[in-house]
């Protein structure tokens, strides 16, 4: 895993010393992303600066630096990621050919040699973002991976084009303009993240998953094209249509087969491997797996939580206690969020409200202590059908297709009737007897939820008040209510999908890179501790896909598959039926340890600083939180996350 940057210098206004220095300063940037080496690498005519920070994976030695100059000397390339059949494709080549060293890197210029960037973005297996110069073309290739594991920000004015790994590299530069984008702001509030190409700057965008920029340099001119070399929408309706033909006992028989070799193949590494365990079905998975490829003994790391209806240590130890794992378990209390609290907007760089990221950043401080490398479980809840609201969502359907609207609205303002103080402390009361006991944890907000999406008019309307935040209204001035009214996120409607096949389908195209790989990327290189996503495989996706609805989802559970792999291997472990994740007390937090850092930010003085936001309506809803009429937690926590990424970078909108 690596930090890179380059700058094209397309009109030579600026001097090669002058690129070299504010490479230089990019990479420093991005230097926890890659401590290990750095290196600089800049064309004759000053035109092109590439720099790069290293974090040795593969082939610790000197013969993996990068940027590397291919044979020939007509390519350059700089690359963060893994490529993990590197080694098979070298099978590719001549016994004759020579190989300096055993990089994933060599392999890669090697293969852009002999066969070029299309052919060879199709061969390769990885997560990867590429930086590629090709002397002799003068073209630029940036390329980032399918699913979007790793990430690229790039910027274009009158005289230079520049790129890196993270927004801070390119605010270093003086051609960074920091104008804030205010439909990605809308955006932000929506999601608790800025999606797909959007950044939360005007003129700087993301490279998208699957995609190509191909730069060509021509008499002083700079002219671009997108490539889109893969799309998870077009795979996922050929998957489809190529339905899986056995029963499912083969299904399950494959899919093992098919996340087996991923995990195999991500293990590969000079450096010590670990295994985030969280107790849940696709964590326990990847490390089971990884315990019976392993040759070592297999590191696990867990994070747990000091409320008992938000933690699930106990259920990571055991599945350790089985396998026979070396775990390592922290808890995570209040007392650890204002340290970190104060480091967000310099981990994240933009507004980013997944509060999962703080314990994320925890575990991978741990894991670093011992290892380089960690293998996590992201990716199985899109392809398997894991999230509740893939379940629950045509249930809820079906009711609101059935009731009168009059009737719904009732129902909706019934539910808030009962304060969700008093909901939670009468759960806390028959908690005792009852024998499912966490899945009535956070009832209170699952029936605020519920209230909102009651009046939901269509699929795509209730799988959006399902996803979104701020249902009812956005924290924003009313001349930003015409973009908000746009939705940020259109479902993706399958060929002959169903409801619950077009939401996860969805949640592919920008849940999936654009919160869990942000939030894992981000939290992760912040401790220079790579981490890979097994489930995250071309092969394992399409067979994923393949599968007929009803060897994932029934009517109470989903990621049926799975459960069937960890039943038959472990038959004395009793798989999780549910899973909180990364979930906190936030509403309980911001009432108390957290008050006098949340009072200060959505203060009268505090608020009218940044004329976007709706200062009277924050601070109604901040109050009813506090008297606990109602929880307001995530809401307010993405009002909170931008304020404070706001006051650290200086902006006033």
């Amino acid at each position: 895993m690596c930090g890179l940057a380059g700058i094209i210098n397309y009109r030579s206004k600026s001097s090669i010393s002058e690129c070299r220095n504010i490479g230089l300063l990019m990479a420093q940037k991005l230097e926890h992303r890659g401590p290990d080496d750095f290196g600089l690498w800049q064309s004759k005519n000053g035109q092109i600066t590439f720099s790069h920070q290293r974090l040795s994976i593969q082939d610790l030695s000197n013969a993996g630096h990068q940027p590397m100059i291919s044979k020939s000397k007509k390519l350059v390339l700089e690359f963060n990621g893994e490529i993990y059949n590197h080694l098979k494709l070298r099978r590719l080549f001549e016994p004759s050919f020579s190989w300096i060293g055993g990089s994933d890197t060599e392999t890669l210029i090697a293969l852009f040699e002999k066969y070029g960037v299309e052919k060879t973005v199709e061969l390769i297996e990885g997560m990867f973002v590429i930086a590629l110069w090709d002397e002799d073309r003068k073209e630029l290739y940036l390329i980032r991976d399918r699913f979007g594991e790793k990430p690229l920000y790039y910027l274009h004015n009158d005289n230079h084009f520049i790129f890196a790994s993270e927004l801070k590299a390119l605010k270093v530069t003086p051609w960074m303009v920091s104008d804030i984008d205010l439909n990605s702001l809308t955006m932000y509030f929506q999601h608790s993240f800025v999606p797909g190409k959007n950044s939360i700057y005007q003129k700087v965008s993301k490279l998208i998953p699957g995609e190509i920029l191909k730069i060509q340099l021509k008499n002083n001119t700079l002219e671009q094209k997108k490539i889109q070399y893969w799309s998870s929408f077009q795979n996922i309706n050929s998957s489809k249509k190529n339905v899986f033909s056995g029963g499912f006992k083969d299904a399950s028989l494959e899919v093992e087969k098919s996340l087996r070799s991923s995990v195999k193949d991500q293990l590969v590494a000079d450096v010590p491997v670990g295994v985030f365990l969280s107790g849940g079905i696709d964590s326990s998975l990847i490390t089971m797996l990884a315990s019976q490829e392993s040759s070592e003994i297999v590191r696990t790391f867990n994070i747990g939580f000091e409320a008992e209806e938000y933690d699930e240590s106990n259920e990571a130890r055991a599945l350790s206690n089985i396998l026979g794992t070396n775990h390592t378990s922290i808890n995570f209390s209040s007392d650890d969020v204002a340290p970190l609290l104060k480091n967000l907007h310099n981990v994240y760089d933009e507004p980013f409200a997944d509060a999962a990221q703080m314990p994320t950043i925890i575990l991978s401080m741990l894991a670093k202590k011992s290892v380089s490398v960690a293998l996590s479980g992201d990716g199985g809840d899109e392809f398997f059908g894991g999230y509740t609201r893939y379940i629950s969502g045509p249930k809820i359907l079906n009711i609101i297709n059935f009731l009168p609207s009059p009737i719904k609205k009732l129902a909706s303002k019934l539910i808030r009737l009962i304060p969700p103080s008093q909901i939670d402390l009468y759960v806390k009361l028959i908690s005792p007897f009852l024998i499912s006991r966490k899945n009535y944890y956070q009832l209170s907000r699952k029936l605020y939820a519920l209230s909102n999406i009651l009046n939901s008019s269509s699929e795509e309307d209730l799988y959006n008040n399902m996803r979104f935040f701020w249902k009812e209204n956005l924290p924003i001035d009313n001349s930003l209510r015409p973009l908000a009214s746009r939705r940020s996120q259109n479902m993706h409607l399958l060929d002959n999908g169903v409801f619950s096949e077009n939401m996860m389908s969805s949640d592919v195209s920008c849940y999936l890179p654009d919160d869990l790989c942000v939030k894992l990327d981000r939290a992760s290189m912040s401790t220079s501790l790579e981490t890979r996503l097994p489930f995250l495989n071309r092969n394992l996706f399409h067979l994923a896909w393949s599968l007929p609805m009803d060897y994932k989802i029934n009517s109470n559970s989903g990621k049926l598959v799975l459960r069937d792999i960890l039943n038959r291997n472990l038959p004395g472990f009793t798989v999780p039926v549910g899973k909180q994740g990364f979930t906190l007390p936030l509403g309980k937090w911001l009432r108390g340890e957290l008050k006098e850092w949340a009072s200060d930010l959505l203060s009268y003085n505090s608020l009218r600083q940044y004329s976007v936001l709706d200062t009277y309506f924050i601070r109604g809803i901040w109050i009813d939180h506090l008297s606990q009429k109602n929880n307001y937690e995530y809401d307010l926590w993405s009002v909170l996350v931008f304020i404070e990424w706001a006051r650290n970078n200086k902006v006033t909108i």
